[in-house]
């Protein structure tokens, strides 16, 4: 049921740059109260480039591999934006490591031309976003959007670019999932994922919860997005679908059988994280800045590279620690799915000012 990996990859989501062309309305870089002093300031090739040079001297001493997620803003709107492709595909050459680099993007830019350019600088993978059908999406992004994520996942297809799609969910574009999902698999996208809205810096807490689901209502959506996983998989079977929300190991936990808990018992017994967040385990975010986060859905800075090490940042990092103590969980600390769970701390965060709170959807009793 979980099995162990040879060597676990080390992820850093790489906000390049400020600059995009897009307003979402639930992104929380136009809430920043950084954004319009740095939005003019993209980072020089100099000094990103001690950067990819730590993040591979970290992965290194962690035996990790090396996985960059480039985004932004849109990353591919920073000035230096190729020659910062060439210099990780140079370290992984120095560095003998297996690495991949993926872009977190918007799909305004992206033409056959562009996405081969992609390509031959070893891009693996392109996510766009769709967070609804074509009303809602273009209102929560762009008019237009909607239309042009379909034209720019043909170019990188085309290029051999593999392209994944990922949606954000609130109450609001809900009635639009199950729809979407359908629409992303007769497209043949190499994947779909959703992931819960967090909230941003202009939404109140009240607000945010407006737009929550109840534990109830929660379970009865991931019970109708699993009945039409199975029903799309066999019908598109290039879409693989994305288990991303922790919760979901809830959702199986209570179909298990005896033997499977049995195991969960054991890991919990080893004490060994083997699922859940990799926050503080197997990821962090750096900022156009060089701010480092432990996550990006909510504020959890830890220091700033290149001015400090990345590795003792992760290592020795106070706040880094804190947050990677699973002590410090409420609910969580009482469940059998401790080390693969947790539910969604940003999440938590969002809704009551504590990463260690319960995840206000799950409907698991103590």
């Amino acid at each position: 049921m979980y099995r162990k990996i040879a060597r676990p990859n080390f992820y850093v989501q790489w906000h390049i740059t400020d600059k995009c062309s897009q307003r979402c309305k639930h992104c929380y870089l136009f809430q920043s109260e950084n954004y319009h002093l740095q939005k003019s300031k993209d980072t020089s090739i100099a000094v990103l480039s001690l950067i990819v040079e730590d993040v591979f001297k970290t992965a290194e001493t962690l035996k990790a591999n090396p996985i960059f997620v480039l985004t932004g803003g849109d990353p591919i709107l920073h000035p230096s934006f190729w020659e910062l492709l060439q210099k990780i595909n140079d370290c992984a050459v120095k560095f003998k490591a297996v690495t991949a680099i993926d872009i977190l993007g918007n799909p305004f830019r992206i033409d056959y031309p562009m996405a081969l350019k992609m390509k031959k600088h070893g891009i693996r993978k392109y996510q766009l976003s769709l967070d609804g059908l074509r009303e809602k999406h273009d209102y929560l992004r762009k008019n237009g959007s909607y239309d042009e994520t379909f034209r720019a996942a043909e170019a990188l297809k085309r290029a051999g670019i593999s392209t994944s799609c990922m949606f954000t969910l609130s109450k609001f574009n809900a009635p639009d999932l199950l729809r979407v999902m359908r629409e992303v698999a007769e497209k043949e996208f190499d994947a779909f994922a959703f992931a819960r809205f967090c909230r941003p810096d202009n939404l109140t807490v009240e607000e945010y919860r407006q737009q929550m689901f109840t534990p109830t209502e929660y379970k009865a959506l991931l019970t109708t997005v699993d009945e039409a996983h199975r029903e799309l998989a066999k019908k598109y079977p290039k879409t693989r679908f994305i288990l991303k929300d922790h919760l979901w190991e809830l959702f199986f936990y209570e179909k298990y059988s005896d033997e499977q808990k049995k195991e969960l018992r054991q890991i919990r017994k080893s004490r060994i994280v083997v699922g859940g967040c990799g926050l503080g385990i197997a990821s962090v975010s750096i900022l156009s800045d060089g701010v480092v986060y432990a996550c990006r859905r909510f504020p959890s800075p830890i220091g700033k590279v290149p001015d400090q090490s990345l590795i003792d940042l992760f290592i020795n990092s106070n706040e880094l620690n804190k947050l990677r103590d699973l002590k410090r969980y409420t609910k969580c600390g009482k469940c059998p799915l401790l080390y693969v769970c947790r539910g969604c701390g940003a999440v938590a965060y969002g809704f009551s000012g504590s990463f260690f709170a319960s995840d206000p959807q799950c409907w698991r009793n103590p």
